[in-house]
């Protein structure tokens, strides 16, 4: 969990300054890709916090868990279908591979968090 949110801080912060990661520059693009900064920051929250409490032991770490799976499963969708519209999944640029493999962690660690973090539940309750 504090991969998938370190993950999240590396790659706005490379957007933000190098801007290594932008698969385009049009308009469109940009405005769409910064509709995403508070969203993944509350998906790295949750997984933050859902790490934290798994580690402690906590009951929380489940409902954090499956928040931050969901808010995956949810912006890994979103940018899917944003870039099936736009055909962007047909590029190979790095870029666009670094966006694919965003977006396959979304709709793979996100589902495998929430079905983890439901099976075990019974572990964090006395």
């Amino acid at each position: 969990m504090l991969a998938g949110a370190t993950a999240i801080v590396a790659y706005w912060t490379d957007w933000f300054t190098r801007g290594t990661v932008k698969v385009a520059d049009d308009p469109e693009y940009i405005t769409f890709e910064e509709s995403f900064p508070l969203a993944d920051a509350y998906l790295a929250a949750c997984l933050l916090l859902s790490g934290h409490a798994l580690w402690r032991g906590r009951p929380a770490a489940v409902p954090l868990g499956i928040a931050g799976g969901s808010a995956a499963v949810f912006l890994g969708l979103m940018d899917l279908l944003f870039d099936i519209r736009r055909g962007n999944l047909r590029d190979s640029t790095v870029e666009m591979q670094t966006e694919k493999a965003i977006i396959a962690a979304c709709l793979t660690l996100g589902p495998w968090t929430m079905a983890r973090l439901w099976k075990r539940r019974h572990a964090f309750t006395s």
